[in-house]
């Protein structure tokens, strides 16, 4: 039975703030429940450092960077990281962001832009604003703190930045590096320099500054130096007037403690800049400095600003709402690349890969080819890389199935797979096309007992790990993954005139299909996995878990169950599953610990609730929900696969994010099948936009649009249903329109692609086809199934 959500009031994020369309920034107006965060990094680097850094709205967060072998620095973790101003005329101290010190500050907003975070506030005479951001092309994290005199008196007033080095991380292998940290005051350098001096440290890098670019007065180097004997960032010894000296640290608490001062005529400003980053040695935080200028980091946040704006410009969607445009339109197409520096995952990668391809294809190719040179040769793949995890998980090469041919679909360029790319550990080097082809065997060869692939360590649910009772378990739910692969790779080889490998994809398929179905079918849902002993865990015959949610999407999605099948398992899943905070993994929660099971039984009765909530399996269930006609179709069924969560929103910057991102471009069969129908219904048709999962028949494309988007101009489209109920929850959507310029009418475009199709050729060689309304035949010939 379905639970009924709780009747209690749920703040939406309009209670907290608003975007603002034309500075393309969320400002946050009202203090939120728990920290709201904001994402900045350097550009994704193939053979370089890539910097990443989370700035909350009371400005702390982690800062760490990753060379390109995979071995991570962290510069700094959460709550160790805050500014301070003094007024040297009363002493009064506060925090732009209103916390950590106690000294209230008044008019407070934080401005969470695609570059940059802005904090702004007020206190006494003095207006505060702080600027955080990353450049695209440095692995620095810079600050900036603009201080203006509102009042009729000269002012000076001092500028602490204090971080607390941490300079802990990992070698290329992910193994964790001991710490044994020294810091100390270099005022040549206008700073804090900190080494680890950890023997056998896998780069000499392993040391962070913290330097300010004028107004230096002096440096600590240990955090006990700045705090009280209660060690709390909230009261530091700055409330009693102290003053930096100069002195040096060394052990677990070596901090960067910078004070700068500022003199403020009545009605005058100045800024106070702060330089956080890594090095290799002082001399080269020296060669840095003397490079760096204030007008420098307004430059260098003005190309991160331009070029963040350009994924948001290849590809929009109007729900009909500004704070879910906000969501869709800039920060989701944002996240991409930053979750592609802050994972190391392969699956995490290609995932991310097939959203970046529709609004970043150049980057998402790029990130493909780095993956896939961890690649082992006999197909299979590590669980990660950079850093390395050599865990096997078994759903790892499924996703190079999908995601090869999800970029060919948007770029068109077939070229993609004549690149060489080397195998890890081997001396053997194949092209593209080869290591989709040996992800593709591996997994069909890599068998249990009933025919279906090994789950290994675990596969999707990292729960579902193994164990010396279970035994050797197939997984149904990779076996599904291998089925939607095999369906998509016979499609890529018939395009790339590789009929051979056409029709062995085809044959694996079907086998697959066949064993699935023989296998683990459960008389009214399928089973999660099968184990060595005959135990099969998500059976009705359990006693706890009897249904999973994962197989009855992915048997949807692959083609495995079909028709009345299809339907009968999705209705199942909204009546077993959905509960108030979304959809669960499984059901009924497990009460006690099964050694079948493993991990997964071991999840206390709540979380086995709502973990499901956070991870992906709502977007993958949303997805399915779009052949299975369970709901409807179309982006406003999102609303009842987003997680309900808790009356405390934490604004989707971060993990929520991931979760929005899996729903709508993860899951971009939803935003290809509404491009196929608009594409018939207005006489014209996209290739690329055909969709993947659910374009058969002209059944599905003369049924009525009634819940689409529409592209008509406002006040013509359908009416469009609200989307989702929480956290986004406003009342109602009522028109939605899709845009991608690079497609639009005004550019219809003519070209050739590598395998002889029309092609636009103004958006890396994407397909265009015009299409009279009465040839379905031809929407199908070009839509990938």
């Amino acid at each position: 039975m379905n639970s009924k959500p709780d009747s209690t009031p749920t703040p939406s994020f309009e209670s907290f703030g608003h975007f603002d369309e034309s500075l393309a920034c969320f400002v946050l107006t009202a203090e939120p429940p728990r920290k709201w965060w904001n994402l900045h990094c350097s550009a994704l680097q193939n053979d370089g450092v890539e910097m990443y850094a989370e700035v909350a709205h009371i400005n702390d967060g982690p800062t760490w960077v990753r060379d390109a072998a995979g071995v991570t620095v962290r510069l700094c973790g959460y709550d160790n990281k805050y500014h301070y101003v003094r007024n040297e005329s009363t002493g009064t101290v506060f925090c732009p962001a209103g916390m950590p010190a106690p000294q209230p500050v008044s008019g407070r907003t934080v401005e969470f832009y695609r570059e940059k975070t802005r904090i702004r506030s007020e206190c006494e005479d003095l207006r505060v604003e702080q600027r955080v951001f990353v450049p695209r092309a440095h692995p620095l994290e810079c600050t900036t703190l603009t201080v203006q005199n509102t009042g009729p008196d000269d002012v000076e007033v001092s500028v602490f930045s204090f971080v607390k080095f941490d300079l802990g991380g990992c070698d290329a292998e992910g193994r964790t590096v001991g710490r044994d940290t020294f810091a100390e005051v270099h005022p040549d350098l206008q700073g804090v320099l900190a080494t680890n001096r950890f023997p056998g440290l896998p780069s000499s890098r392993f040391k962070g500054f913290l330097i300010a670019l004028g107004g230096f007065v002096n440096a600590n180097a240990y955090r006990d130096h700045f705090t009280r004997a209660d060690y709390g960032l909230g009261t530091p010894r700055i409330l009693w007037g102290w003053n930096c000296d100069g002195r040096p640290g060394a052990g677990p608490d070596c901090a960067g403690i910078v004070q700068v001062k500022l003199s403020l005529p009545a009605g005058g400003s100045a800024r106070a800049d702060f330089v956080l980053g890594h090095t290799a040695s002082a001399a080269e935080v020296a060669e840095l400095r003397h490079t760096l200028t204030p007008v420098l980091l307004d430059q260098w946040c003005a190309e991160a600003r331009d070029a963040l704006a350009k994924p948001a410009e290849a590809f929009t969607v109007d729900i009909g709402h500004p704070l879910v445009n906000g969501l869709f339109n800039i920060f989701l197409k944002k996240q991409l690349d930053h979750y592609l520096i802050n994972k190391s995952g392969f699956r995490d990668n290609l995932q991310t890969d097939m959203a970046l391809a529709l609004c970043d294809a150049p980057a998402a190719v790029a990130n493909l080819l780095r993956a896939l040179a961890s690649q082992y040769a006999d197909g299979s793949v590590p669980h990660g890389f950079r850093p390395l995890n050599r865990m096997q998980y078994s759903d790892k090469p499924a996703w190079i199935l999908q995601t090869l041919p999800e970029i060919i679909k948007e770029t068109g360029d077939f070229a993609l797979l004549e690149r060489e790319v080397p195998y890890f550990e081997s001396s053997e080097r194949g092209t593209v096309w080869d290591h989709a082809l040996r992800a593709m065997r591996f997994l069909a060869e890599d068998t249990g007992r009933h025919g279906l692939c090994r789950q290994h360590h675990a596969d999707w649910n990292d729960g579902l790990e193994a164990t010396a009772e279970a035994g050797e378990r197939e997984s149904v739910f990779v076996s599904m993954q291998l089925c939607l692969g095999a369906r998509e790779m016979a499609e890529l080889a018939r395009r790339a005139g590789d009929a051979a490998a056409a029709r062995e994809a085809e044959e694996i398929y079907a086998e697959f299909h066949q064993r699935i179905n023989r296998e683990a079918w459960d008389g009214e849902w399928y089973v999660r996995t099968l184990c060595e002993d005959g135990y099969r865990i998500g059976s009705n015959a359990c006693d706890y878990g009897k249904i999973y949610l994962n197989p009855q999407s992915w048997a949807v999605l692959s083609g495995v169950a079909e028709g009345k099948r299809a339907h009968q398992i999705m209705r199942i899943v909204d009546e077993r599953l959905e509960a108030d905070i979304g959809f669960r993994i499984c059901t009924p929660p497990y009460a006690s610990y099964d050694p079948r099971v493993g991990r997964m039984s071991n999840t206390l009765p709540a979380p086995t609730k709502t973990a499901a909530a956070t991870t992906m399996r709502p977007g993958f269930k949303g997805v399915a929900d779009l052949p299975a006609r369970t709901r409807g179709g179309g982006l406003a069924d999102l609303s009842e696969n987003h997680p309900r969560q808790s009356p405390e929103p934490g604004f989707p910057f971060r993990g929520g994010t991931f979760q929005l991102r899996e729903q709508l471009f993860l899951g971009s069969a939803h935003l290809r099948t509404e491009r196929l129908r608009l594409a018939h219904r207005h006489r014209r048709l996209d290739v690329p936009a055909a969709a993947r999962i659910y374009s058969r028949g002209t059944k599905a494309l003369r049924r009525p649009p009634d819940r689409s988007l529409s592209s008509r101009r406002p006040g013509r489209g359908p009416a469009h249903p609200h989307l989702p109920r929480y956290p986004l929850s406003p009342s109602s959507h009522p028109r939605g329109s899709f845009r991608h310029p690079h497609r639009s009418k005004r550019n219809p475009g003519r070209g050739t692609s590598a395998a002889g199709f029309p092609t636009s050729g103004l958006h890396r060689g994407c397909i265009s086809r015009t299409c009279p309304v009465n040839e379905p035949q031809r929407i199908q010939q070009f839509a990938f199934n």
